[in-house]
């Protein structure tokens, strides 16, 4: 089931009583003050909108441990908040809900923090962002989340271009790390992330550094899949530095690294 864009509508009650309702979708319904599902087989919930200065979400489940794949999409820009804001913590606790989650994915926000900073997903096995990875305080969000993914399998980076460094796309700058990012310690990433697929690479130096942290703290991964970016035409200057780059970097030997479009 799907809303999307009722606008005119305030309240919204889902009670599918002759139905097994599995799925269910909310996107843009922005003028929503109270959504009660009450669906006992739910397993999926996507959720597009925004986080409310009081009462954080207007969406209520009867089950939420046991949605197993959330997907979330915040229209309005709180990156701005800090840690600590509890537009923040709502997002958080939104996550929290779902004990049994197994997939997650998130579209984060122009500036840190990402989505859900620091909460605890010890059944997740997926986990899907999208954001722009401008800076190394954008690494630092991701490590903070998967730290907390002990059971991470499937990893996928969907990089958003970040207009500010256009200029830097074919920049021949030498990539380095952070003591932060050479110290950390993630568990999954030496015991069971199989697959890392990065989607819309360009040679901006934001995104070359993830890709060199993964490949680095990645020991235990079988499978990196390099998607480029629309703009990076095939055959491109750019293009053949991409993967000449990549594939120069320290990596476990036997990760095997495919470049797709």
């Amino acid at each position: 089931m799907t809303l999307e864009e009722c606008r005119w509508v305030r309240r919204i009650r889902v009670e599918p009583t002759a139905l097994r309702l599995r799925a269910f979708t909310m996107r843009c319904c922005h003028n929503a003050t109270d959504v009660f599902v009450n669906a006992p087989f739910l397993r999926s919930l996507e959720y597009k909108g925004s986080v409310r200065d009081a009462g954080g979400f207007p969406l209520s489940l009867t089950n939420w441990g046991a949605i197993e794949a959330l997907a979330m999409d915040i229209c309005e820009p709180v990156s701005y908040c800090t840690e600590d804001s509890p537009k923040i913590w709502e997002v958080v606790a939104m996550v929290e809900r779902c004990t049994s989650l197994k997939s997650l994915r998130l579209s984060a926000q122009p500036y840190p923090p990402f989505f859900p900073y620091r909460a605890r997903l010890p059944g997740l096995t997926r986990l899907e962002l999208r954001g722009p990875f401008r800076n190394n305080l954008h690494i630092t969000g991701l490590i903070g989340i998967v730290k907390n993914t002990t059971k991470l399998e499937v990893l996928i980076l969907t990089l958003v271009i970040d207009t500010s460094q256009a200029d830097q796309a074919a920049s021949n700058k030498k990539i380095v790390m952070s003591k932060d990012m050479l110290s950390a310690q993630i568990k999954c990433f030496s015991s069971t992330l199989r697959r890392i697929h990065l989607v819309g690479c360009t040679r901006q130096e934001g995104q070359r550094r993830l890709a060199k942290f993964l490949l680095k703290k990645a020991t235990c991964a079988d499978e990196m899949c390099v998607s480029f970016a629309a703009s990076v035409a095939q055959g491109s200057e750019t293009e053949t530095l991409l993967v000449k780059e990549t594939m120069s970097w320290w990596r476990n030997p036997l990760i095997k690294i495919t470049f797709t479009r």
